[in-house]
């Protein structure tokens, strides 16, 4: 090989690394391809077939370079034809007279309009190169001369390097624009799952929404109810000139009252799931001490928390704390006296609520003169009976102190979500 001969070939190898093999557009690929085959060796008519995905028995025309008619789309059968042969074989075929092909010949001669390969009519020669990634054929690049045995062994050789190069970058660009169509597809998924979920959590807001308030609206409801019925209880109370009959019924009015305000509270708050204690346990304690007129002489120290419970703990809680307060307005301080009459917490009574390791602790503590020494000429024990059940309800456990006033204490499970 001359050195202007080698040269040139060795420009061309270098052109198509730089150019073609690092290519990932298909379209840059075919362009590329027929521009340094033109510019180098003046290969005027070039064809560029690719196998078929759908048809692995077929290849089609997907660029041309020199035609009139540039063919896109014909289709040749595997093992038909010159360039059909090239790709059931994957070796390459140069025939300096295609005329002496007799197939090729008789082809033409049962049909001279036709020619097997769109190209050019008067085709003399062609030079027909398989494209291959690893042994798996990619597609032919085909080119063709109206000049009798115009390719020799060195454009053979040539095209032969050529095309491996150009089989590999076909081959990285369909893979990249199958990626490419591949993140689309997925863009699109992701895109209408967005859409879907945006559209489903505003069905779901909207949902929550109308639940919420009509949530709210039973709740109202209920307190209604239940105010209605204290009230008739408070009337019924007036008329009754038992003493011991009235405050039965004084405090079946508290305890509905306790449950009313319960409900108020939830249809009130923000969190339809949950009573505020603090808030709930301040109301309830000022509601018992205006109803049994005890304002002026007592007053509560609250020490609670924070702290939201369930509306079925709630319940039997807030009447719990109705019966014990109930209970130290009523009877832990008689005529004014406490358990120390110097003691500056005379009158006062303490709630107290904490959740301590998973369990809620409430502690109701006065100062006044003792279980022993109220308990046993006041009451009907139905409180008592009360407050037992309504502990045995929330699984928990009550106990009692009595030193300087009567201290009580339930603990009980918190519940889990």
């Amino acid at each position: 090989m001359s050195s202007t001969r080698q040269g040139k070939t060795l420009r061309l190898l270098r052109e198509f690394s730089s150019r073609v093999y690092t290519s990932l557009d298909l379209t840059a690929i075919y362009g590329t391809t027929f521009e340094l085959l033109d510019d180098h060796f003046g290969f005027k008519h070039v064809m560029i077939l690719l196998r078929k995905p759908s048809e692995e028995d077929r290849l089609q025309v997907v660029a041309s370079h020199g035609y009139d008619g540039a063919g896109f789309g014909a289709e040749v059968v595997v093992g038909k034809g010159i360039v059909g042969i090239v790709a059931k074989h994957k070796r390459l075929i140069r025939m300096g007279n295609v005329l002496q092909n007799r197939r090729y010949a008789r082809a033409l001669k049962t049909n001279p309009g036709a020619v097997p390969l769109p190209g050019i009519q008067d085709c003399k020669s062609k030079l027909a190169v398989p494209l291959l990634v690893l042994d798996e054929l990619v597609g032919v690049l085909a080119v063709e001369s109206s000049v009798l045995s115009t390719f020799d062994d060195r454009d053979e050789e040539l095209l032969q390097l050529i095309g491996n190069q150009i089989g590999i970058a076909i081959n990285n660009a369909q893979q990249f624009s199958q990626v490419e169509a591949t993140n689309a597809q997925l863009q699109d998924l992701n895109e209408n799952l967005e859409a879907k979920v945006a559209q489903r959590t505003r069905s779901l807001a909207r949902q929550l929404e109308q639940n919420e308030l009509l949530l709210k609206e039973i709740h109202h409801r209920v307190k209604n109810n239940l105010s209605v019925i204290s009230a008739l209880l408070r009337l019924q109370s007036a008329k009754l000139t038992d003493s011991g009959a009235r405050q039965a019924m004084l405090a079946s009015q508290t305890r509905v009252s306790s449950m009313a305000l319960l409900h108020q509270k939830l249809y009130q708050g923000k969190n339809l799931g949950g009573i505020e204690m603090n808030d709930y346990l301040a109301t309830l304690s000022d509601r018992l001490l205006e109803t049994y007129g005890a304002s002026e002489r007592m007053r509560v120290d609250l020490q609670v928390p924070n702290l939201q419970l369930d509306i079925d703990q709630a319940v039997p809680l807030g009447l719990i704390v109705n019966e014990l307060v109930t209970n130290i307005i009523k009877y832990a301080y008689p005529a004014g006296k406490g358990c120390d009459t110097e003691a500056p917490k005379l009158e006062v009574i303490e709630i107290g609520l904490q959740l301590v390791d998973g369990h809620y602790c409430l502690r109701i503590r006065d100062y006044g003169v003792g279980k022993a020494q109220s308990s046993d000429t006041h009451g009907t024990g139905f409180g008592g009976q009360l407050v037992s059940l309504l502990t045995h309800q929330l699984g928990g456990q009550l106990t009692e102190s009595d030193d300087c006033g009567l201290l009580t204490e339930l603990t009980f499970p918190r519940l889990e979500s």
